[in-house]
Formats: structure tokens, sequence, C-alpha cells
């Protein structure tokens, strides 16, 4: 059910629609794309401090075995 707001949110880089991606937010939080857009939004605000917690956990993340929880596997 994400991938509709993900090709939407990604046709639209760098300019993420707000008021699509907080729905997207919303209603999956737990997705590493729209958490991703959500800090990138950020940093391009150069609103760092707010983007930091939302990076940090991204860039633990180990490429070669990743896999979400929910099964879904991202680009590295």
């Amino acid at each position: 059910d994400a991938l509709p707001f993900g090709s939407l949110l990604e046709s639209q880089q760098p300019l993420v629609d707000a008021a699509l991606l907080a729905e997207a937010r919303a209603r999956f939080p737990d997705d590493l794309l729209f958490q991703y857009l959500q800090a990138r939004r950020l940093v391009d605000a150069e609103q760092f401090a707010d983007a930091v917690p939302l990076l940090e956990p991204l860039a633990v993340i180990d490429p070669d075995d990743y896999c979400s929880e929910t099964g879904v596997g991202y680009d590295v």
C-alpha cells in the first residue's frame, strides 16, 4: 500500500509535497523511504538538528543484509 505514496513522492524530488509526505509518514511510520524523504526535506530547509534523529538509524543499516520487518527491501 505504500508504493503509490513512494512513487508520487520520489517523482517530485527534491520538492517533496509536505502534505503527501505527512500522510505517508502517518500511514506508514516505519517506512524507511518516507523517513529518508522527511530527513532530506529537513536538510534542504537547513533544519539539521531535526533531520539528525531521522538519519542516524538509517546510517547504521547494513545494506548487504537489511530487509525491513515487513519484508520490504531498499535500494542502497
